[in-house]
């Protein structure tokens, strides 16, 4: 990728993608380009799909700790 890896939880996923996509479309934009733009979207959408996964598996940790707090009240 001719481009540098950008840190994505400081981006707008959607709208990087939504860029990538006008690019794509572009006539002006060419093949080895558009594959280079289609590596980046699957880079975004993986990281994307990551740090859902991660947001879940933390949101469970807070909820059994709860969960394990409540019964250690009563």
């Amino acid at each position: 990728m001719t481009e540098e890896k950008v840190n994505n939880s400081d981006v707008d996923v959607n709208s990087k993608l939504e860029e990538i996509l006008e690019k794509v479309k572009s006539n002006d934009t060419s093949l080895d380009s558009c594959v280079d733009l289609f590596d980046e979207a699957i880079d975004l959408t993986n990281d994307a799909i990551k740090q859902i996964d991660e947001a879940k598996l933390f949101e469970m940790d807070e909820i059994s700790k709860d969960g394990l707090q409540d019964t250690q009240k009563n």
